[in-house]
């Protein structure tokens, strides 16, 4: 073969003679003309070409130099990213894998393990079966056992496949970088950022360079999500088969192993709500009241797919392959329920509750993103419970079960629990259900419009809510009306019974999709017509016309809740910090209804926080200044209002002061003072004590004296916010904020959340200490004297206030201690009356602080300096006159001031008066002397009319405004000239003649200047002695002496009635029985 000539160096390249067309495609012709051009144009071309050549050069010469500037800003760019980020400790994967957050109570124990979506058990490699891994390698990663962390085949594969099918790079992660961002990428696992890719990298090599194959796939397969609140393999194998992961056979591994591409569409049972199951659903568990776990199809099309990479990897025989495919994956799924169901206390829902709040407030978070911090990020949360305190409250109301109040309740003639105006509360169970276990729907409480649909009336047997958006119903919720079951009851339901621990149900919503359902004008609700004839058995015709509905189709709760119910919070209000608390009595569960934080009408124990504190705080009033419990109108009316709890009996008390108006809850009174401290002043200091619940606009609204004075409030206020307001009264105006928790620290030491105390100075020191005092004493003397922890009220003294609501529907208790305040609430879930008012909350408060001061020092309230303490007179509300302490009440008492506030003038309100004892009246000039005392009165600065005062307990004392009508001119007769005169030796000297008569019938006058002798003889002026026996008569000298003027007996008029004495323990029992009102 003949060799190539080379071309010398410089030449140029010789032109081909053969070829027939030019570069450009031109003729022959054109390659000619080239030929003729002169050597002037040849040497031209060679310039040309080294240009070009030198260009090349150059270009590449600037890519190897971009090239080696871009390695370095890649290696530094890399660099950075990964310089910050911590080593790899393969002694701490598992704690890792378990980075679940933790509460810890005020002592650093643990209290409770954060699960956000189940709970993860840690398993060796060795307790995994050897299908499980199998079925994990072949569909995740199949060379996981041959690579160093990558997978360059699969991922080259996979770029090419982008390339020409134009699709996203997928499919080419490793089971060490799922790892990898399970373990370390949690936030950013879903990013598709370089700075996560290269994060991702570099702890992958990490893996495999710290850990061997055996402890790469167990952490792996111990952290993997797989639906049903299942992390990792051992909880994912109890949730789906009841059984250990060491005990999974293929089919079991198999299913697993399908999950994690997509665990929402591949997991093999869904959890779904009744009114959501379609037709032809296959159902796996229909235990549950409200949810129901049905069979997932598409987890039959993953577990092939699973099964065929199985076999076509190795890891599975054809023979096992056959066996196995065509089994029926809805045999094989044996549920079991997950811890996730275990108890919680309501402090630990209250805890997670303020936690994310705080993290959304302090890092702009949003609740997504602070529930990941609060459930993955292994936090630890220093609480602020004291978890003896809480068992010492726990106990009480487990040891006090059966002495709770009872439920007074009232049966209407079918069994329902009714009010008194006859609407039902509570549905008897067995008039809802028949004896089949059908829903009847009695004939009167539906109908069929005229297009065939069916119209179910609101407000008969089901509550009705509608889902709107933008103002239009997009969902109607059918939920069935809460139920009690009279097979529980010891006594037949008839009439008005008290009950104890008197249980209810709470319904579930009937399963009628929400596609088929909506409201009428009139809100009831309308079941389409097409949803009838296709599901023909859903509804069907009783004998009555009654519409009877299946059991699978309905449900009641399986808890009952008891009734009456309760909640108990004692905070320390010096710190603000939540000790214990209980929101519920005999309830568990996890996410429940807290009756702590939710409102209740608060009744009188309202009156010191929206009454009492500004009245003292303003200044306008004192703890002396005086009002009259006395009779008030409606406006244009005769109706009284407000009535006091002692309606029953004596209807008003008279004159009382503000402390003693706090001591026997006095609702006149609260609502005159009320009214003069202004409505908007009350709603302004509830606000400043930490009180959220106030309504101030719309058609319902506390803007009014009924809520402000005697609690009958719109809302109410929750029991947390009621020991909140009340340790403001306790900490001296100051209102500590209540937190749950101390602080939050992440899971490399930093501390997060610091809850410093929140101080907010809500009322003078001087204002809150008197009234803290007066609450001392309403304790000491007052209607709280139950509450009391020590004899007399002294040791550890207690101050605070009852609340009864309305019929008794709420009783509370608010008090504290030098160390705790606490509130106690009891009360139904509907509104039935209890049968005892606030008694029984003060009792059970007593029964809680008695044990949680067990071995608790002596301490008093602490004392404030620069009050003014004075003698003043109770019944004016000044200083004592030289009347005041002739009241035989003993109305003189010693009272506290802040200085400026004390009285100056003297009681002007006890007078003096002449009163007839007869007549109980102002004494006149016709009676009798003896009948005429001097008596101390009280004379009010405003009158009361007759009637009024009538109705007033003290009316005994006020000073009459008439004079004695029992004695007049017609009863009077004038007294007697006297005729004689004492001596004073027994003798009587005749100082006017009177007549005596001798034995034979004559007349004798006796002289003036005569004596009369002790033995009655007559001595006369001329010495003469007549002997007594001469006369006829011997003289009388009673008669002879003078009479006093004499009357004649009056009709009887007057009551003489004796003035009442307070007696508190009858008044205390008279308060806990029912008001008429």
């Amino acid at each position: 073969m003949d060799k190539k000539p080379t071309r010398p160096a410089g030449s140029a390249r010789p032109a081909n003679p053969h070829r027939t067309e030019g570069r450009n495609g031109s003729g022959a012709s054109d390659n000619g003309k080239a030929r003729r051009s002169s050597g002037n144009k040849k040497k031209k071309k060679k310039t040309v070409g080294q240009k070009i050549r030198k260009a090349f050069l150059n270009l590449i010469l600037l890519f190897v130099i971009l090239g080696l500037f871009g390695a370095g800003v890649v290696y530094a760019y890399v660099k950075n990213v990964v310089s910050d980020l911590p080593p790899i400790d393969p002694s701490k994967i598992n704690e890792l894998l378990g980075e679940n957050s933790i509460i810890l109570d005020s002592n650093g124990e643990l209290l409770e393990t954060l699960q956000s979506d189940g709970l993860r058990t840690i398993i060796r490699y060795e307790d995994m079966s050897p299908s499980l891994i199998n079925a994990f390698v072949a569909v995740e990663d199949k060379t996981f056992f041959e690579h160093g962390g990558f997978n360059y085949v699969r991922l080259v594969g996979s770029v090419v496949n982008s390339v020409t099918k134009g699709v996203r790079i997928q499919g080419t992660s490793t089971i060490t970088q799922q790892l990898a961002r399970n373990l370390y990428l949690v936030e950013s696992k879903s990013k598709r950022t370089m700075d996560r890719k290269i994060k991702e990298a570099y702890y992958t090599l990490e893996l495999e360079k710290l850990l061997n194959k055996k402890q790469i796939i167990e952490a792996y397969l111990n952290t993997i999500w797989l639906g049903a609140g299942a992390n990792g393999v051992q909880a994912a194998a109890q949730s789906y088969f009841s059984k250990d992961a060491s005990q999974l056979d293929l089919v079991e591994s198999a299913i697993l192993a399908g999950i994690p591409s997509s665990p929402a569409n591949y997991t093999p049972m869904l959890r779904l709500e009744k009114a959501d199951i379609g037709e032809g659903s296959r159902i796996i568990d229909d235990s549950d009241s409200q949810y129901t776990l049905v069979y997932n199809d598409t987890a039959q099309k993953r577990y092939n797919v699973v099964l065929k990479l199985m076999l076509e990897n190795g890891f599975i025989t054809q023979e096992e392959y056959d066996r196995s495919k065509d089994i029926d994956l809805y045999d094989r799924i044996v549920p079991s329920k997950l811890s996730n169901d275990d108890i919680t206390s309501y402090f630990a829902d209250m805890v997670r509750d303020e936690v994310l709040e705080a993290l959304m407030a302090q890092y702009s978070y949003t609740k997504e993103e602070a529930n990941s911090m609060l459930f993955t990020k292994g936090l630890k949360i220093y609480t602020t419970i004291d978890i003896d305190l809480q068992k010492k409250l726990e106990n009480t109301y487990d040891k006090l079960y059966d002495s709770m109040p009872k439920v007074a309740v009232r049966f209407n003639p079918n069994g329902n629990v009714i009010t008194p105006d006859n609407r039902i509360l509570l549905y008897k169970y067995e008039n809802l259900v028949n004896e089949a276990g059908q829903l009847v729907i009695p004939d009167g409480d539906y109908k069929y419009d005229e297009w065939g649909n069916l119209v179910i009336f609101k407000d008969r047997r089901f509550n009705l809510y509608a889902n709107r958006q933008d103002g239009k119903v997009v969902s109607v919720q059918m939920v069935i009306e809460n139920v009690f079951k009279a097979s529980e009851l010891e006594t037949s339901p008839s009439g008005v019974k008290n009950i104890s621990n008197f249980k209810t149900y709470a319904g579930r919503e009937v399963a009628v999709p929400h596609t088929v359902k909506t409201l009428d004008e009139q809100g009831n609700l309308v079941i389409s017509k097409s949803f009838l004839n296709e599901n023909p058995s859903f509804f069907t015709q009783g004998p009555n016309n009654e519409l009877l509905v299946a059991k699978e189709h309905f449900g009641f709760s399986e808890q009952a809740i008891v009734q009456p119910q309760s909640s108990t919070v004692i905070i320390d209000y010096y710190t603000g910090h939540l000790k214990a608390v209980v929101g519920g009595r005999n309830i568990t569960g996890q996410k429940i209804y807290n009756r702590a934080v939710n409102p209740r009408q608060p009744g009188s124990s309202i009156k010191p926080l929206a009454v009492y504190l500004p009245a003292i705080d303003t200044k306008k009033f004192t703890a002396a200044s005086v009002i009259d419990d006395a009779p008030v109108y409606l406006k244009g009316g005769t109706d009284r209002w407000p009535l006091n709890w002692y309606e029953g009996s004596t209807k008003y008390w008279g004159l009382q002061t503000i402390r003693e108006s706090i001591e026997w809850s006095i609702n006149v009174n609260a609502a005159k003072v009320a009214q003069a401290v202004g409505l908007q002043t009350s709603v302004d200091y509830l606000k400043k004590l930490g009180v959220t619940s106030v309504v101030e606009t719309g058609a319902y609204n506390d803007m009014n004296l009924a809520a402000m004075s005697l609690g009958g409030m719109s809302r109410g206020i929750s029991p947390l916010e009621m020991a909140q307001a009340y340790g403001a009264i306790a900490n001296g105006g100051v209102l500590n904020k209540t937190t749950t928790f101390t602080k939050v620290i992440d899971n490399r030491g930093n501390v997060i959340l610091e809850n410093a105390p929140y101080l907010t100075r809500v009322a003078d020191e001087k204002a809150a200490y008197i009234l803290q005092d007066m609450l001392r004493t309403t304790v000491t003397d007052g209607l709280a004297k139950v509450a009391a922890i020590r004899n007399g009220n002294t040791g550890i003294p207690v101050a605070g206030k009852t609340g009864t609501t309305s019929n008794q529907i709420d009783a509370w208790f608010v008090g504290f201690t030098p160390y705790y305040t606490a509130s106690v609430w009891f009360g139904n879930d509907v509104n039935m009356p209890l049968d005892q008012g606030s008694k029984v909350a003060a009792q059970f408060w007593n029964q809680v602080m008695t044990t949680v001061h067990e071995g608790y020092q002596n301490k008093n309230f602490t004392p404030v300096n620069g009050l003014v303490s004075l003698s003043v007179d109770t019944k004016s509300g000044k200083l004592p006159s030289e009347f005041s302490a002739l009241d035989p009440r003993g109305t003189v008492k010693t009272e506290m001031f802040i200085p400026g506030t004390e009285p100056t003038m003297m009681d002007d309100v006890h007078v003096q008066g002449l009163v007839c004892i007869e007549s109980n009246l102002l004494a006149n000039e016709y009676c009798p002397e003896e009948t005429i005392e001097t008596r101390v009165f009280v004379k009010r600065p405003i009158p009361l009319s007759p009637e009024d005062l009538a109705m007033v307990r003290d009316a005994a004392y006020e000073l009459p405004a008439v004079s004695c009508d029992l004695h007049n001119e017609s009863t009077y007769i004038p007294p007697a000239p006297a005729h004689i005169t004492p001596m004073g030796d027994g003798r009587y000297y005749v100082i006017l003649p009177f007549e005596l008569k001798f034995l034979d019938g004559s007349s004798f006058t006796t002289p003036v200047d005569s004596i009369i002798n002790a033995d009655l003889s007559i001595q006369l002026p001329d010495g003469t002695i007549r002997e007594p026996r001469s006369f006829q008569y011997p003289p009388d000298i009673e008669t002879l002496l003078g009479t006093k003027p004499s009357f004649r007996t009056p009709p009887e008029s007057g009551d003489g009635t004796a003035v009442p004495e307070l007696d508190p323990d009858a008044l205390i029992e008279e308060a806990d029985a029912p008001v008429a009102n």
